[in-house]
């Protein structure tokens, strides 16, 4: 009997590790962070499995009513297909963008997603 219940999870043990995906075992192989205390910041971190993020954060109108942090950064992760997917965003008072690069304006459409700017924006919250 008892060697049975040994044998069982043995092999639920072997079973249960066969199928942990890459992405719940990554390593965080480089990170940086940098706060000034006053609302500017910067960080970055890249992980074993592809995954990276790097955002900056400024404030703008200092003191004034309209007082906002403008947001500039990109996530970069590797799709089903092996390919490397990037998204650059900016996030200011006008909320959260994707765009096409980190000093432009968002296209008509996002090619990889086929859908207009504003619903793929939507859809992400912004």
């Amino acid at each position: 009997m008892n060697s049975v219940l040994v044998i069982s999870v043995f092999f639920i043990c072997v079973a249960t590790a066969a199928s942990i995906s890459k992405d719940t075992v990554a390593d965080t192989i480089a990170y940086s962070n940098n706060n000034d205390g006053s609302g500017n910041y910067y960080f970055s971190f890249k992980t074993s499995n592809g995954i990276s993020r790097e955002e900056s954060g400024e404030v703008r109108n200092s003191g004034q009513n309209n007082q906002f942090i403008f947001i500039r950064g990109f996530y970069t992760y590797t799709d089903p297909d092996g390919q490397e997917v990037k998204v650059n965003y900016i996030a200011d008072d006008n909320g959260y963008q994707i765009v096409s690069s980190p000093d432009t304006a968002v296209p008509d459409k996002i090619p990889i997603l086929g859908l207009p700017a504003g619903v793929t924006s939507t859809l992400l919250g912004g």
